[in-house]
């Protein structure tokens, strides 16, 4: 199914769209095969069945790491509800939407990536969608910060940061 034209031009009906924007800071902390939510959740109440929604979410993030050692995983109806999008399996690497990335400057530097990913819940009832930071590393902890860096001085050159979750429900 199709959802641009050749010129790529939408050719299907925007039926709904929520936008939740996140500008507090939060942090979590995450220990071994562990993901938890720090607040990149909304809900939406699809009109059709048949729709699909298409999320999008850009977050502004740090961890007490300077390398990767984790990602991000997007579940449909809560924490521990159904993984999606997620990478396939393979071998003994962990499996996520998309990585961490690295940081070596934890002072004025933040990570930003952006996720999107293409679901159909075939449901009118209302979904939740989550994205959750996730880290398997065996042993060691890792702190996840989300809209700052990790040192977060208050200094004139250091920032604070947005995240957005678009959740945009796509007819036929």
């Amino acid at each position: 199914m199709s959802f641009f034209d050749p010129h790529g031009e939408l050719k299907k009906p925007v039926l709904n769209v929520v936008v939740k924007e996140i500008t507090a800071t939060a942090s979590t902390q995450l220990s071994g095969e562990d993901e938890d939510g720090v607040g990149l959740d909304e809900n939406i109440t699809p009109q059709s069945s048949d729709s699909r929604i298409l999320l999008i979410c850009t977050i502004s993030f740090d961890t007490s790491r300077s390398n990767g050692a984790g990602g991000f995983r997007i579940r449909r109806g809560g924490e521990s509800g159904t993984l999606i999008s997620n990478a396939p399996s393979a071998g003994n690497r962990f499996t996520v939407h998309a990585g961490f990335m690295a940081n070596a400057d934890m002072d004025q530097s933040s990570r930003r990536t952006t996720l999107m990913c293409l679901d159909h819940p075939n449901t009118t009832s209302q979904v939740n969608y989550v994205v959750l930071p996730y880290k398997l590393e065996g042993g060691t902890n890792m702190q996840f910060y989300l809209n700052r860096a990790q040192q977060d001085p208050s200094q004139n050159d250091d920032g604070r940061y947005v995240s957005t979750l678009t959740l945009i429900e796509l007819g036929n």
